[in-house]
């Protein structure tokens, strides 16, 4: 396809934004012995006795297990789906739930084969974890009028929500007419309640989704921001929940986009940060990190976040990538709410996705079959050496609670202790809770916590705060 000239002012502004030095990041395999056909999710699992993974290899609609077993990493198969299996479609998401190692629910995305359907599916493991129980719940199921834009990612917010994105539902140029749609699903993040389900359907709607009292009844109660293209990968920031999104473009720009609560990001307004098809106005949100169509640069891959050693200068970086020219950014929002970008190695081969683990190691699942799946490696790529994310998730908790601000725990909550302490994913203690005073105050943020009671030989709670 035929692309735009760039004038010569925004070829000055290209070569300024990836005139960075190339940094000392190299590339190993992050499981030695193993080979996975069109890697396009690896997402560790919480609650395992031993670290384990599930990867989602697209074509063959399968979850395979990797686990380390005596120092030597296996494969196994948890479930095998029958998928459509053109280029962008497949099996394309997991999430597992925050209590996964309690409820045994994990979530799915995948494409069906035929008459082609978006489907997000809540299903259950076995006793072992790693097998597939045959208990199966469609959430979302929506027919898909071509085979690309697909999106995919799926993941729990910090929140206790699930949150999915679908893409604009395929062709060019929007030709569905979703990207601006507010009572189609396409082009949309969506946010789910799963523990809740509500007014006939295996999920709720969070009270505090933006269009909830939406004044059309035909809007979309599931939409928490809108406008997006192809949200191929995305991911959240495990210490500040900031949610990042790799959009990827038309024919121009590639974009990374923070998305907030009932945001547009302007598909097709806006592709990048740039007016494309219809007018660009003040309520379209630009990208916080863009990039022209340059040396193959063509089609972003994301996304992971580094949280290891705070002491790296990769601390807080996103990283992300481009299909065709394999080349890796890492990418840090900066004071303006903007984001300064530097190249930092070049891959060994095409890549389809980039996840984090929850010691913040950055893996690059490759598109195509019989291969391995690398792990970014150097001396500022530290993986977070016994950090709580990892820690916590992988004890097993005596409940997970929820609550908003503002509510008052029972006094159980205590354990017949005088006080509880709030720790964050971080490790961070972010509130001290007494049995006389046992208000979530305002001050204590949404997200998830582990509650910490002095004294109490339970094992600890896992506290999801809305």
């Amino acid at each position: 396809m035929k692309r735009p000239k760039m004038n010569i002012l925004a070829c000055l502004a290209f070569l300024a934004a990836w005139s960075a030095p190339l940094a000392q990041v190299t590339f190993k395999d992050a499981f030695p012995g193993l080979k996975f056909d069109r890697v396009v999710c690896i997402a560790e699992m919480p609650g395992m006795a031993v670290k384990t993974y599930a990867v989602l290899e697209q074509h063959q609609g399968m979850i395979s297990i990797v686990q380390q077993k005596s120092g030597v990493w296996t494969k196994q198969t948890m479930y095998k789906f029958t998928v459509a299996t053109s280029n962008e479609t497949g099996l394309l998401g997991i999430a597992f739930h925050p209590d996964y190692k309690n409820t045994r629910r994990y979530f799915i995305y995948y494409n069906t084969p035929g008459a082609l359907k978006d489907v997000i599916e809540e299903r259950e493991a076995d006793a072992t974890l790693i097998k597939d129980a045959g208990k199966a719940k469609v959430l979302i199921s929506l027919d898909d009028p071509a085979d690309n834009h697909n999106g995919g990612s799926l993941g729990f917010g910090k929140d206790g929500y699930l949150y999915a994105a679908i893409g604009d539902g395929g062709g060019q140029n929007n030709q569905f007419g979703n990207g601006q749609n507010r009572k189609a699903l396409f082009a949309k993040m969506m946010r789910l309640d799963v523990d809740k389900p509500a007014n006939g359907k295996n999920y709720g709607i969070p009270a505090d989704n933006p269009f909830v009292n939406d004044a059309d009844p035909d809007v979309k109660r599931e939409i928490w921001a809108w406008g997006f293209r192809n949200p191929w990968r995305w991911t959240f920031d495990p210490v500040n929940g900031d949610l990042w999104v790799a959009d990827v473009g038309q024919n121009a720009t590639e974009e990374v986009d923070i998305v907030a609560k009932g945001a547009n990001y302007g598909w097709p307004n806006m592709e990048g940060p740039d007016q494309y098809i219809g007018t660009k106005d003040a309520s379209m949100i630009p990208p916080v990190f863009s990039y022209s169509h340059s040396s193959n640069r063509t089609c972003i891959i994301g996304a992971a976040v580094y949280r290891g050693d705070p002491a790296s200068k990769f601390y807080g970086n996103l990283f992300v990538t481009d299909e065709n020219a394999w080349v890796v950014y890492a990418i840090k929002k900066n004071a303006t709410g903007l984001a300064s970008s530097q190249t930092v190695g070049n891959l060994p081969a095409k890549p389809s996705t980039m996840n984090h683990d929850f010691e913040s190691r950055i893996l690059v699942g490759i598109e195509a079959n019989a291969q391995p799946i690398y792990q970014l490696d150097g001396p500022d790529l530290n993986p977070s050496p016994v950090s709580l994310f990892s820690r916590e998730l992988k004890e097993r908790f005596a409940r997970t609670r929820f609550a908003a601000r503002g509510s008052v725990l029972p006094a159980g909550f205590f354990a017949g202790a005088s006080s509880a302490t709030l720790v964050d994913m971080n490790g961070t203690v972010a509130a001290t809770l007494t049995s006389r005073n046992p208000v979530l105050g305002d001050g204590i943020q949404p997200g998830l916590y582990v509650a910490r009671i002095p004294g109490s030989a339970a094992k600890p709670e896992l506290l999801v705060i809305r």
